[in-house]
């Protein structure tokens, strides 16, 4: 039964979706879209435990790239200020394709999660675990995450102050152009361990009484954050929490994780962070109507949120442009190989060149839609789905979204290995994946992969290593 519900939803979708293309009505068309996230959020919800991380990417899917579209063509928010759908369009042609993007996207990532699904499921499941002594050494390692974790993430508070002082005096987009912290670089380095030895601390599968306060440290870097003008950090952090409550709750422990009363409490919060998050416009020296009512302030959270949906729009609009000179999916292994290996280009900042000759989306889609602000250090951003449809057009989004789906089911199965370093890998690669409607397709790669991430990894798992083997010969 729970199987049919999907499939009707499923089909229901692509029924209106068709319909809708057949009398050219984008409202009907907007409502298969809906339909189909729906469903893939049913789909989630009938086995949690292994479609969390998949249930999470359609949240951060909606936010990004189905909120500004929904509240303006559902609810009429904001009708008429901007292009259709509250997108930066009014040619028709150009709307029929972002939907069309989405819905294939959508479908594709609910087709490769599932088809991995049914491959495993079909598959003598195994347990990996690379570690002898793994009791032992998840202790130590336990122990000497969490002193890295403390140190680490204290500098890093100091680093946000300073972030938040330039914000208020200068301008919360100053902090992107002309922020430079007065601690000394090897500190900073250092400041960003935290996250590797929060999640390694996690792996080592801490009880809720000594979780909760790492947590309540974690969650707080995403508050400051959220005070310097960033809405990103304290959104990707309480997913992760989330997850990972979801995670220990599965593994039918002695402790209960996640109780009714939980639930309850998540729920009545939840207007009242996307209201948090609205006023941060506030801080980013917007003005914002403070006479609104709580419905149009949470509309008012996607509507800005979703903004990026209009990147699948500039895509086609600059398709014949200088976007057909670069690949962008691959983007950043490209650079990393221009500027790095063969150091045939070397960039920096936002520049002319680097958005002409880059292959970053983020940099060149801002260059063609603001080239002032882009100069001045202002940018767009990207989406993955904006970048497969630029390079590889429909059949690009079907592969890459086929592709992400796999992804969010095999990281959902490293939740559940033994060995604590597939464990935190699980959670480094899902905050940067459920970051990609918003960013670049191989973001969670440049990111969980960067020089400050492999170092951080040696410092917290070789360091533990080491104090294993010492404390083992005593």
């Amino acid at each position: 039964m729970k199987s049919k519900l999907n499939y009707i939803l499923m089909f229901l979708a692509i029924f209106i979706f068709l319909i809708g293309i057949f009398i050219e009505n984008i409202t009907t068309i907007l409502i298969g879209v809906l339909i189909l996230w729906l469903s893939n959020i049913v789909y989630s919800f009938f086995d949690i435990k292994n479609r969390i991380v998949f249930l999470m990417f359609n949240a951060t899917f909606f936010i990004f790239l189905l909120g500004r579209i929904t509240v303006t063509g559902i609810f009429k928010y904001k009708e008429g200020y901007t292009g259709i759908l509250g997108t930066a369009f009014n040619d028709y042609e150009v709307i029929y394709t972002m939907l069309l993007v989405l819905f294939l996207s959508l479908l594709f990532l609910y087709i490769g999660n599932h088809f991995f699904e049914m491959i495993k499921n079909n598959r003598k499941k195994t347990v990996v675990n690379l570690c002898q002594n793994e009791e032992q050494y998840r202790s130590t390692l336990r122990g000497w995450s969490k002193f890295i974790f403390l140190t680490s993430i204290l500098l890093k508070y100091i680093y946000i102050v300073e972030m938040i002082n330039v914000s208020t005096t200068q301008g919360y987009y100053e902090t992107f152009a002309v922020f430079k912290s007065s601690l000394p670089s090897i500190i900073v380095i250092y400041s960003n361990f935290f996250e590797i030895a929060f999640f390694a601390l996690l792996a080592t599968l801490p009880s809720k009484k000594e979780s909760i306060p790492f947590i309540g440290l974690y969650l707080l870097e995403g508050i400051l954050m959220l005070l310097s003008g960033r809405r990103s950090e304290i959104m990707l952090n309480l997913l992760i929490v989330f997850i990972y409550i979801i995670f220990r709750h599965s593994l039918n422990s002695n402790e209960k994780w996640l109780k009714k009363k939980y639930i309850v409490y998540v729920a009545a919060m939840v207007p009242i962070m996307l209201i948090l998050l609205t006023s941060v416009e506030v801080i980013r020296g917007n003005k914002i109507d403070t006479n609104t009512s709580l419905l149009e302030k949470i509309q008012e959270f996607f509507y800005s949120q979703g903004i990026s949906v209009n990147l699948i729009g500039y895509s086609k609009v600059f398709k014949h442009s200088i976007l057909q000179n670069n690949n962008y999916t691959f983007g950043p292994v490209i650079e990393f190989y221009l500027t790095k290996i063969s150091r045939e280009y070397t960039f920096f900042g936002q520049t002319v060149d680097r958005a002409v000759n880059g292959h970053l989306f983020s940099h060149t889609i801002s260059y063609l839609i603001m080239p002032d602000l882009y100069l001045r250090g202002v940018g767009y951003g990207s989406s993955f789905v904006a970048e497969m449809y630029s390079d590889f057009s429909y059949v690009g989004v079907i592969v890459g979204s086929f592709v992400y789906g796999l992804l969010l089911n095999i990281i959902n199965r490293l939740y559940y290995y033994k060995n604590v370093l597939f464990v935190t890998l699980a959670f480094m690669i899902t905050r940067e994946l459920l970051f990609t409607p918003r960013a670049t397709t191989l973001y969670f790669l440049v990111n969980v992969f960067s020089p400050t991430k492999i170092l951080g990894g040696g410092v917290v798992f070789f360091g533990a290593y080491i104090l294993f083997k010492s404390l083992k010969s005593k």
